[in-house]
This record gives C-alpha cells, structure tokens and sequence, in this order.
C-alpha cells in the first residue's frame, strides 16, 4: 500500500486509494485530506493574524471529521468580523458536508459576490443547490448564480 499523508493536523493519517471502491479511508474523508492538506501546509509556512489561526483551526477540525466545530469556528469568526464571511469559502465547504445545503448555498454564493472569478465556489453552489432539490443539477441549474 501507498505510504499515509499526514494531514499535520493530528487526526492520524489518511492512505489515498487507487480508486473509489477502495476501502482503506472512507471516500469523504480522502475528499477533505484532499482539500485541506495542501491548504494547511501552506498556512504553516509564514506567520498569520489571529483570524488565520482561527481558519487554521476550523480547516483542522474539518479534517479530522468534526465538521460541526468547524463551522462554530467560522461562525465565531463572522460574529467577530461580519466582513469576513464572503472569505470563508472553508466554512462552505464544512456546511455542506454537515447537509446545511441553503446555509451552504448562501455562503458560496457571498464568496462569489466578491470573487465573481471562482469557479470552484460556483460550483460548490450549485451542488447545494442540487442536494436541496432532491439531487437535481437540471433544477439547481435554473437557480444557480449567473
């Protein structure tokens, strides 16, 4: 087997698989190691303010599958900072795989109100969208940001 990526957030380590029928990690958690591992690592080379070190901390515990503190983080954040939300694009993401698909929607589409250029985010939204519509893409494309 491939050796484990440490995720550097210390919830143990995550062994990608071949494909999607390995067993090995379940494939949500591969999906998060993959997202935020490569974000992790970056914020740990140069020093950050306090509300990075709060991001840090709320991509951590979403690694680790505790997505619901994660999103206490983020909304801790906007409490403090109500200027910060369209920026907390990782708070989406943490919303969605809590299954809050509207709240999820909604913050996608703050970060595109600011960020018209990110596709990822576009995207994001409308895979809200879709889960609140019973998984459609066809209905979620009749209400998706244009």
């Amino acid at each position: 087997p491939p050796p484990p990526i440490s995720t550097a957030l210390g919830g143990g380590a995550v062994r990608p698989g071949p494909s999607r029928g390995d067993q090995r990690c379940p494939p949500t958690l591969r999906r998060r190691a993959v997202l935020t591992t490569p974000l992790v690592l970056a914020s740990a080379v140069a020093p950050q303010p306090a509300s990075a070190s709060m991001v840090r901390d709320g991509m951590a515990a979403f690694a680790a599958n505790r997505v619901g503190e994660s999103i206490a983080l983020y909304d801790k954040m906007i409490e403090a900072d109500p200027a910060s939300k369209p920026y907390l694009w990782q708070r989406g993401l943490s919303l969605y795989y809590a299954d809050r698909f509207a709240d999820g929607a909604e913050q996608f589409a703050a970060d595109v109100a600011v960020n018209p250029n990110d596709t990822e985010e576009q995207i994001w939204h409308l895979l809200c969208l879709a889960r609140q519509q019973g998984g459609s893409l066809e209905a979620a494309r009749k209400s998706a940001l244009k």
